[in-house]
């Protein structure tokens, strides 16, 4: 991993409020799942740009993962600290899991097995009663980083699986974990002028052949790299910034 990445509010905000037209046609969501703490910011942004165009404010329910130390080491395994709230009823809805990143892709498919077998265990528990209808699954994550994957993401989610934009492997920082904003946004503008391009990736759709950068998302299937032309820029920090003074943001 080099260096780090400065991401501003105006770049998460364009890369989320392009996300959503092509969301909406494709899945339509009726619940947003956060996953917590990265995707915290993305959720409510999205649920913004949603109700522009569809006037309804859709529910955002948060569940908790653990995949860093308080030093952001990885843990081995994936930590569940936080679930669903138990009065709401999940029947029926289109549930949209959102995350900032996906870095080794642990989280977010421990995220989407987490939640398949809550509606495994909710279908169990409605067993018998008519008015039951099992969820639709999707997941949509703001970075996708260029890297191998050590995890795959279960195919019942496809093809609603979203990834708004490849990044290289960097270490992501993001606006939410500045310590001095106007230092963060200092550094994010000086990267952004210098020019290197991200790839803009909104949808993966059912993997095919490709690059094995990004690993496999699908158990058994092909690899598949996404992206499709440039959206943002890349850029990195001049010498004349101390990167060390910031802190990075845990990648799932």
């Amino acid at each position: 991993m080099e260096g780090k990445r400065y991401f501003s509010w105006q770049a998460i905000q364009k890369t989320v409020a392009n996300s959503a037209a092509r969301i909406l046609s494709d899945f339509q969501p009726t619940l947003i799942v956060a996953i917590s703490g990265g995707g915290l910011v993305p959720a409510r942004l999205l649920r913004t740009y949603i109700k522009a165009k569809t006037s309804k404010n859709l529910p955002i329910q948060c569940i908790g993962l653990v995949h860093y130390d308080d030093d952001d080491k990885s843990m081995e395994h994936v930590q569940r600290t936080q679930w669903l709230s138990p009065d709401f009823d999940i029947s029926g809805h289109k549930v949209l899991l959102v995350d900032e990143v996906d870095d080794s892709r642990k989280t977010i498919a421990f995220a989407v097995q987490e939640m398949l077998t809550y509606f495994d265990e909710a279908e169990a528990a409605h067993k018998g009663h008519s008015s039951w209808v099992r969820p639709t699954l999707g997941a949509y994550v703001v970075h996708n980083k260029l890297r191998e994957k050590v995890s795959e993401i279960s195919s019942e989610v496809f093809p609603h699986n979203y990834f708004a934009l490849d990044v290289p492997n960097r270490w992501n920082v993001y606006p939410w974990d500045a310590l001095d904003i106007d230092l963060h946004s200092a550094l994010a503008d000086a990267q952004d002028r210098e020019g290197q391009p991200e790839q803009s990736s909104i949808s993966i759709p059912r993997p095919r052949t490709g690059s094995p950068i990004c690993g496999s998302p699908v158990s058994g299937s092909p690899v598949y790299r996404g992206g499709a032309g440039s959206l943002l820029h890349l850029p990195r920090v001049g010498s004349g910034h101390r990167l060390e003074v910031m802190a990075g943001s845990p990648h799932c």
